[in-house]
């Protein structure tokens, strides 16, 4: 997640007389609150590019509602020490809201996030399936991954079937209905990419 300049954050003054604490409360009070703050950006209309950034203020409230935040040394931490902090946590807590997604998914997301749609030794593939409690034949027979040549590529948004959702021999993963809700969206509109959410139900 990208660091967000301190330049564009306002931060609220506080009273001279506000507690402070030590970083490590600033940690926990960060994983406590970040998960519901995060849930209530997503379920929003942030707009994806912009998620990155508007996940940064809940964190920031909680840095700017004390007096000072001491780091173990003693000395207060500033915003950009803060920022640090924030951005990791919401990437552990992002990491952690993704479990509720299915294995292949979990994959697809960590792989994109690697290697975007371009080939791969088949190798690195398989390594990161079974960190993610599936495999490559699984990835393959859900039409998420094209494996050939000892190379696995995730299959492109264009290249994904139409007909996906009359096929009940293959499971249908989060990673697809993204996609292929995306793909409605840009096709036939507001109204298109509904009726497939609803289609699709919970």
């Amino acid at each position: 997640m990208p660091l967000l300049h301190t330049s564009c954050l306002p931060v609220d003054r506080v009273p001279n007389n506000a507690a402070r604490i030590p970083s490590t409360q600033f940690r926990q009070e960060l994983k406590q609150s970040l998960p519901a703050a995060l849930r209530n950006l997503q379920e929003g209309n942030i707009a994806p590019v912009d998620f990155a950034q508007a996940a940064i203020g809940p964190g920031m409230a909680i840095y700017s509602r004390y007096g000072g935040i001491l780091e173990s040394s003693g000395k207060a931490m500033g915003v950009r020490a803060a920022l640090g902090i924030i951005n990791q946590t919401l990437t552990e807590v992002l990491t952690e809201l993704e479990d509720d997604f299915d294995d292949e998914t979990r994959w697809s997301i960590a792989w994109f996030e690697q290697y975007g749609f371009e080939a791969r030794d088949f190798g690195d593939a398989e390594l990161l399936s079974k960190a993610k409690v599936t495999s490559v034949s699984s990835l393959h027979n859900a039409g998420i991954v094209v494996s050939r040549g000892g190379k696995v590529r995730l299959v492109r948004p264009a290249e994904m079937s139409l007909e996906w959702a009359a096929q009940p021999d293959r499971p249908v993963t989060a990673w697809e209905m993204g996609h292929q809700i995306i793909r409605d969206l840009e096709a036939g509109g507001e109204g298109a990419a509904a009726a497939l959410v609803v289609a699709l139900g919970g």
